[in-house]
């Protein structure tokens, strides 16, 4: 993502708000990358925290575990390589998912940290998968042209898409709060 140079102002006015829980930067994604790293802001920006442990989704690069539990020194568990792009990840249980472009979202179990994740499965996507979000057993992705889907992860074995909207919107990213995306 290109931020404005008057980004961090604008921003300001809402430090003061009670209602607004956080106010985040941008990332900064170079003129020159493709235009789907353009949009996916790219550079480290894809970042998921939960309890001990960070997930980096680092693009071409996979999935980076970071242990955090000690905030002065951060060390890299694992880093987990994707057949896709990794541009965005969720935790759901002890399930990790990826949205891995065009391999769509790749499950991994990380209920063993610190010890390696293991796969469990891929679940392919109508477009390349390049945001996710989930709560429960409720996950969205987020699949470019082909919109917004809504999957039943209950059971990993047979995961079913049980809506799907703003087909031919091109969407990127998702975030879930409660049963709203």
């Amino acid at each position: 993502a290109h931020p404005t140079e008057d980004w961090l102002r604008k921003a300001v006015m809402h430090f003061s708000d009670d209602t607004i829980a956080a106010v985040g930067g941008p990332a900064t994604t170079p003129a020159s990358d493709s235009f789907m790293a353009i949009m996916g802001g790219r550079v480290y920006a894809n970042r998921l925290v939960s309890g001990s442990y960070a997930y980096l989704s680092c693009g071409d690069s996979g999935i980076h575990i970071i242990d955090i539990s000690d905030k002065y020194n951060p060390q890299v568990l694992h880093t987990c390589d994707t057949p896709g792009t990794a541009w965005h990840s969720a935790v759901s249980f002890s399930n990790l998912l990826i949205a891995d472009d065009s391999s769509g979202i790749r499950i991994m179990d990380i209920s063993s940290l610190p010890s390696a994740p293991v796969f469990i499965k891929n679940h392919a996507t109508p477009g390349p998968a390049t945001g996710i979000d989930a709560n429960g057993s409720l996950a969205v992705v987020t699949c470019g042209d082909f919109g917004l889907r809504t999957l039943d992860i209950s059971n990993l074995n047979a995961i079913t898409e049980t809506g799907h909207t703003l087909e031919n919107s091109r969407i990127f990213k998702v975030v879930l709060s409660g049963n709203y995306a």
